[in-house]
């Protein structure tokens, strides 16, 4: 079976965009939780609470995150790139 050079490049603009909007979607995700984010300071100088304030914690998980991602984005591209060259060869 012959590579169809087309669809390939159709195939990895596809999961570019699909990423792009991911990433996208998280990044207005946080900003919206970050502007809606109002402490009640008045409490929390009564309380003893902490003063640093701290968004979530740090975690690593390794390379293991990155290369599951990658993976995951490939078999995205892999999978479109079979089904649009399945439904081109059917018209033909």
């Amino acid at each position: 079976m012959r590579m169809n050079k087309r669809v390939g490049m159709e195939s990895l603009i596809v999961a570019l965009v699909f990423l792009l909007i991911l990433v996208g979607w998280n990044v207005v995700e946080g900003m919206f939780l970050t502007m809606k984010h109002v402490p009640e300071l008045q409490q929390l100088h009564t309380s003893g609470a902490p003063s640093k304030v701290e968004f979530g914690s740090v975690t690593s998980a390794g390379g293991s995150t990155i290369v599951v991602g990658i993976g995951m984005i490939m078999l995205f591209t892999a999978g479109y790139y079979v089904i649009r060259s399945y439904f081109i060869g059917k018209r033909k």
